[in-house]
């Protein structure tokens, strides 16, 4: 578990990079890129803009995390997925191994087992990672505005676009706002947890939302453990992405704890 008195991105992204050089000359660009056909534009936007259900889930595949630690030491996917098709409008998977126990190959199975849209959660960085995703089978990709200065943001958001993805930009303050709008955003994720302290605080989410301009679609991250969670953050978004509580349940109580989360 990374200590969290360190800057904790500063560490993820150092190895990141590092783990980035080794991937390229393990396996350039070249071998795979032609195999990168766009996805079908707008699933993720589409998701979350249904009628139905009320509340909105995106469930997440998250064997572990730095703050947490393992969360399921035996993940049985087809059961995992079974649960989160009948309940989730979309799926988040970690592909981060180091810090967060997850793998490309673990969002290709989703991809091919699930239709929902499927977004690679992970720290990304460089072209290469979003060739990566969309060869995976992903329909999103999770921009963290602070990890990316403002060039890095716009090539990373058009190329994204440009394979057939949604580029789903995560913001934790206003100034990451006032960056994240310079690309034109049609949804946004608010994490609740501070990347850089691992610190949490739900109000986040309702601060930012009044500041995010009509149209855009709010997905509120981080914090989210009971129906009482999102009955205090609906008002202020339109779904909510739910991995931790759900990756901890005990066999066979998943299904009864999506049905607590999504409520009447």
């Amino acid at each position: 578990m990374i200590n969290t008195r360190r800057q904790v991105l500063d560490e993820i992204a150092a190895h990141k990079r590092l783990e980035l050089e080794r991937c390229k000359q393990s396996r350039p660009l070249e071998s795979f890129i032609e195999d990168c056909r766009p996805a079908e534009g707008g699933l993720l936007e589409a998701a979350f803009r249904m009628p139905q259900p009320n509340t909105k889930l995106m469930l997440e595949i998250k064997p572990s995390s730095p703050s947490a630690g393992v969360l399921a030491v035996d993940l049985n996917l087809p059961e995992v997925l079974a649960a989160y098709n009948r309940a989730g409008v979309s799926i988040s998977v970690l592909t981060d191994e180091r810090y967060f126990g997850g793998s490309l190959g673990l969002l290709s199975e989703v991809a091919q087992q699930s239709t929902h849209p499927v977004l690679r959660k992970d720290f990304i960085l460089d072209p290469y990672q979003v060739y990566e995703a969309r060869h995976a089978g992903a329909s999103a990709v999770l921009l963290i505005v602070k990890m990316l200065n403002d060039r890095e943001l716009t090539e990373l958001t058009a190329l994204v676009r440009q394979l057939g993805m949604t580029p789903l930009i995560e913001i934790q303050n206003s100034h990451e706002l006032e960056r994240a709008l310079t690309v034109e955003p049609t949804i946004l994720l608010m994490n609740n947890r501070d990347l850089q302290t691992l610190s949490m605080d739900l109000d986040t989410t309702s601060r930012l939302s009044g500041e995010i301009p009509a149209g855009i679609i709010r997905i509120s991250a981080s914090g989210i453990e009971s129906r009482a969670d999102i009955e205090r953050l609906q008002p202020y978004c339109d779904g909510f992405l739910v991995g931790s509580v759900l990756m901890r349940q005990p066999a066979g109580q998943l299904a009864d704890k999506l049905r607590e989360l999504t409520g009447p």
